[in-house]
């Protein structure tokens, strides 16, 4: 059943980088990227950043991260972005979505959060939630060398550090919540 969720949600996102204007670079394309998780991170369309804004905040970030690609509209405003994490054998895909791409998701969240919101923080995080009507959708890519692929279960070296780093700047910057769809999570 999980294995099929997940090939369900690996093809709406293919669908979505797909069917986005122009044509954009994504980890989905590469071989050597295997699709791991996808976190959101949901804000007010108002707080939408600029992409040369989210290229300075990766670049802020230190070396840890090679930028690929970044793609805007033509106002400038963000759509895309692809990074690679070498160090930590990963990749990241963001991309921005808006209106009923995320209402009927944000909806089922909520409701699924309601029942274990019980701090004043996850209560916070829930109002912010409601609030939001843009989100960031950041697809976790695990790098495997080919050569590895005999011994991949034994060496594990994807490390989620640079994905979190980068959750956090994203949610500092448009003052917005991290949400782990898959286990209907604020982080």
């Amino acid at each position: 059943m999980q294995q099929d969720q997940n090939a369900t949600d690996k093809w709406r996102t293919k669908k979505r980088f797909s069917g986005a204007r122009g044509k954009r670079m994504s980890l989905f394309e590469r071989t050597d990227y295997f699709w791991r998780e996808t976190y959101f991170v949901f804000f007010r369309e108002k707080k939408r950043p600029k992409t040369a804004d989210l290229k300075r905040l990766v670049r802020s970030l230190g070396e840890r991260f090679e930028l690929v690609e970044a793609v805007g509209d033509q106002q400038g405003y963000f759509e895309s972005l692809t990074l690679l994490a070498p160090a930590d054998f990963a990749g990241l895909d963001v991309v921005y979505c808006r209106g009923e791409d995320i209402d009927a998701e944000k909806h089922e969240l909520i409701e699924d959060l309601e029942r274990t919101a019980a701090s004043a923080q996850a209560k916070h995080k829930l109002e912010l939630l409601r609030q939001s009507d843009a989100r960031f959708e950041v697809f976790h890519f695990e790098h495997v060398v080919p050569d590895d692929e005999e011994e991949y279960d034994e060496l594990e070296r994807l490390d989620p550090g640079g994905l979190l780093t980068l959750l956090a700047k994203l949610a500092e910057y448009t003052g917005g919540v991290i949400v782990d769809p898959q286990a209907a999570e604020f982080l």
